[in-house]
C-alpha cells in the first residue's frame, strides 16, 4: 500500500486513542456540519488541539467542496497554509480566487493573504501589479498605492502609484487625500507639504481655504507648513489686488 496513507492512518489511530472524548465530539460535529465555514472551524480545532493533520486535511477538503462565498474560500486558504503548512494548495485556491475576485477590496484581500499566509511578497506584488490595469481615477491609484505600502512594503512602487494619481488630474480634495497618504505611507513630509501647498491653487473661496487648514491642523506636527499656507493664501489675495 501507499506508505504515506499508512502513516496517516497510524497518526489518526494514535490521536484517537490519546483524545477519545475530543474525537467523539469531533465526529458528531463533522456529521452535523452543513457549511464550509463550520468544517473549516472544526479542522482548525482538530489541528490545534490534537495535531491530527490528516484528519484536519480531510475536513478542509470537504470544506472546499461546500464553500460558496468569497470569504469562506479566503479563510480556508489561510487555514490550509497555517495549519497544514500546505503552501501549494493554499496558493492554488488564492490564484483561483484572484481570477474570480469582484472589485478592489476582494483583490486586495487575496494579495494580502498571499503575503501573510504564504509569505510570498513576489506573488503579492504581482497580484497588486495586475490591479493597476483597473486604475482610472486619481483615487484608484491612491487606494492601490496605499495597499502596496501596507501589504508588501514596496515604497518605490507606492510612490510610483501616488505619482500616477497626481498625473491623473487631482482636484483639491484628491490632493488632500494624496498628501495624507504620502505622509502616512511613505513618511515623505517634504512631498506631502508640497501637495498641501498646491491645494491652495485649487481654492476659489474662503470655505475651501478653511477645509484645507482644518485638514492640515488635524494632521498635527505641521508647524512650518501652516505658516507657508497662510503666506501663499495672502500672496494669492495680493496678486488679485
Amino acid at each position: 500500500g501507499d506508505p504515506k496513507w499508512q502513516e496517516d492512518i497510524g497518526v489518526q489511530k494514535e490521536k484517537r486513542q490519546q483524545y477519545p472524548e475530543l474525537y467523539t465530539e469531533f465526529i458528531k460535529r463533522e456529521q452535523a456540519a452543513t457549511t464550509g465555514a463550520s468544517l473549516r472551524k472544526l479542522g482548525q480545532e482538530v489541528a490545534q488541539k490534537t495535531g491530527d493533520l490528516p484528519y484536519a486535511r480531510k475536513l478542509y477538503v470537504n470544506a472546499a467542496e461546500k464553500n460558496t462565498y468569497f470569504g469562506e474560500h479566503l479563510g480556508l486558504a489561510m487555514s490550509i497554509a497555517e495549519d497544514l503548512d500546505d503552501k501549494a494548495w493554499a496558493e492554488e485556491i488564492l490564484d483561483d480566487l484572484f481570477a474570480k475576485a469582484d472589485g478592489f477590496v476582494q483583490r486586495r484581500n487575496v494579495a494580502a493573504a498571499l503575503q501573510e499566509s504564504l509569505g510570498d511578497a513576489g506573488k503579492a506584488g504581482q497580484a497588486l501589479a495586475k490591479m493597476e490595469g483597473d486604475c482610472q481615477k486619481p483615487v484608484d491609484f491612491i487606494k492601490l498605492g496605499k495597499a502596496v505600502c501596507e501589504i508588501t512594503g514596496d515604497s518605490a512602487k507606492g510612490r510610483d502609484l501616488f505619482t500616477k494619481a497626481k498625473a491623473a488630474g487631482a482636484d483639491r480634495h484628491t490632493l488632500l487625500v494624496l498628501a495624507q497618504a504620502v505622509k502616512d505611507k511613505l513618511g515623505d513630509a517634504e512631498w506631502a507639504n508640497a501637495l498641501y501647498l498646491e491645494t491652495i491653487d485649487h481654492c476659489s473661496d474662503a470655505l475651501a481655504y478653511e477645509q484645507i487648514f482644518s485638514a492640515v491642523s488635524s494632521q498635527g506636527s505641521y508647524a512650518g507648513l501652516m505658516a507657508d499656507l497662510h503666506d501663499k493664501v495672502e500672496a494669492k489675495a495680493t496678486s488679485r489686488g
